[in-house]
């Protein structure tokens, strides 16, 4: 018998807090051991059910923008810093410089724990939730059958949870309503993306089954239609099954007709759904756009952003080590460099830790006075200009080229950045492609948007690591060796022969 592992753990855990939704229900009182609560009894009302759907939904999205987000950012080169507060300097070294210390000693862990515990946590809830309904409960609310609802929401909530797993980890838990908790094994992340994209298909059907008019809520404020939800999660299958590579070997063998069969059905308007104080909100945002009092800001924009920019071929893609050295402000046709404020102050970066990892710019696109965390500020979980630049991608790659073009000449690239339109050429294309990622898609995107498309292009640096291992306190569960990836290490690691510096 295999040690218990995290779902096992979760599992009671899931119960225990299910039950307390019950706790204004004289019925609780008749329970002879609170200590032991039962599947049966947690998951008996159709109310308390709903907040657990409703509960796991939401996650999956704040989570996506939440404080992990920060991290993968860091690995992109799309912000810089030297804090080593919550091991942020750990993610944003140079020359071999991200080696993700994978023991249950670290002291910073959260980068890397934290998506693999909230996001399979979210599939263990709805995990619960399906076996039930497989079982034949029905579900209503208000003499209203709920039970098709319920299943085509936690069909969702899994099939996006397990996706993103996928794209951050090398390996992780297959598990659905069926699986056997005392015999999950580990696998490759290949095998999470395409259940991820099985869970989305049967949401999709099921919510198609149901009628128009129904709602599914995000949070209080906030309720999506039928019709949005479907192509949220058409957008999302497109990002998934494009992002799943980890380099630009395995990107060639990608089913694109898939990605463009998906995005063709996607969002058609920016999905970015309205914050409510203290339970949802972009925590990226937020600490990636807090400004000290000396102007710079706590989480800085990276050199990579005004180089990029930068219409003279002068501006560093380092930021030079001479102490006396401060670089002026970038000279460029892009009228979005108002997304970015510039700033000689340097605030909390420090030359002892780097000075190449300076830089004077910040992002002030989505400032708001040191606080996102406000109801009704808008929450960017998926622009439509992503979804644009993941279709003009697959037509890049299947070498509709005037596709690719007609996309990236009608994007926020020319009609908000004035640059000049493109043209119909792979290398110019698949260079606007990385030049949108880091400018437009700047804080505008969930967790790992820029990683994902630098390692499938191989534009990453040496030493940065490809995608995240099983955390060590859950591989200490399992009994299985502690590993890592980046630094010196052979697998899982960018070799930087074709890095973007």
């Amino acid at each position: 018998m295999k040690k218990t592992n995290y779902f096992i753990k979760y599992l009671l855990s899931t119960l225990i807090i299910a039950s307390l939704f019950l706790s204004c229900n004289d019925d609780i009182f008749d329970i002879e051991n609170t200590n032991e609560p039962d599947a049966a009894r947690a998951l008996a009302q159709a109310e308390d059910v709903e907040n657990l759907i409703t509960g796991a939904f939401r996650s999956f999205f704040g989570d996506a923008v939440g404080f992990e987000a920060i991290f993968p950012n860091l690995i992109a080169d799309q912000t810089s810093t030297t804090n080593a507060s919550s091991g942020f300097w750990d993610y944003s070294k140079e020359n071999n410089k991200i080696a993700i210390n994978n023991h249950p000693t670290n002291q910073n862990p959260f980068a890397y724990t934290g998506p693999f515990s909230d996001h399979n946590a979210n599939i263990q809830t709805v995990n619960s939730i399906l076996k039930s309904i497989a079982d034949g409960k029905k579900y209503e609310i208000s003499n209203t059958d709920m039970t098709n609802k319920f299943k085509a929401i936690c069909l969702a909530t899994r099939g996006l949870s397990m996706g993103i797993l996928g794209l951050l980890y090398d390996k992780g838990y297959v598990v659905t309503e069926d699986s056997d908790l005392t015999t999950l094994e580990l696998k490759p992340y290949g095998d999470l993306v395409d259940q991820a994209i099985l869970d989305i298909d049967e949401a999709i059907k099921v919510i198609n089954s149901l009628d128009s008019a129904t709602m599914f809520t995000l949070h209080a404020n906030v309720d999506l239609s039928s019709e949005l939800l479907v192509k949220v999660l058409n957008s999302f299958a497109a990002k998934f099954i494009l992002s799943e590579a980890r380099s630009s070997q395995e990107a060639s063998s990608i089913d694109y007709s898939k990605i463009i069969a998906y995005a063709t059905k996607g969002i058609t308007t920016d999905f970015k759904p309205v914050a409510l104080e203290n339970v949802f909100y972009s925590f990226l945002q937020d600490w990636s756009t807090y400004t000290l009092a000396d102007g710079a800001a706590y989480l800085p924009t990276d050199i990579k952003i005004p180089h990029l920019m930068d219409k003279t071929g002068d501006y560093p893609d380092r930021y030079p080590t001479d102490s006396k050295t401060i670089l002026g402000e970038v000279e460029t046709d892009d009228e979005r460099i108002s997304y970015f404020g510039y700033t000689k102050a340097f605030g909390f970066l420090r030359e002892s830790r780097g000075r190449w990892l300076f830089t004077n710019y910040k992002n002030n696109r989505f400032y708001s006075d040191n606080d996102r965390n406000e109801t009704g500020i808008p929450v960017d979980i998926f622009h439509k200009s992503e979804l644009d630049y993941i279709l003009a991608e697959a037509y890049l790659m299947t070498n509709q080229l005037d596709k690719a073009k007609e996309l990236l000449d009608n994007s926020p690239r020319v009609t908000i950045g004035k640059l000049p339109l493109v043209n119909a050429e792979a290398s110019e294309i698949r260079d606007a492609l990385f030049y949108e990622y880091s400018i437009e898609l700047d804080l505008a995107s969930t967790i790992g948007t820029h990683w994902f498309f630098m390692r499938r292009h191989d534009l990453l640096q040496k030493g940065t690591p490809l995608h995240y291992p099983v955390p060590a306190t859950e591989l200490e569960l399992i009994s299985v060796d502690f590993y890592t990836f980046g630094g010196d290490s052979s697998e899982g690691t960018a070799t930087g022969d074709k890095s973007w510096r």
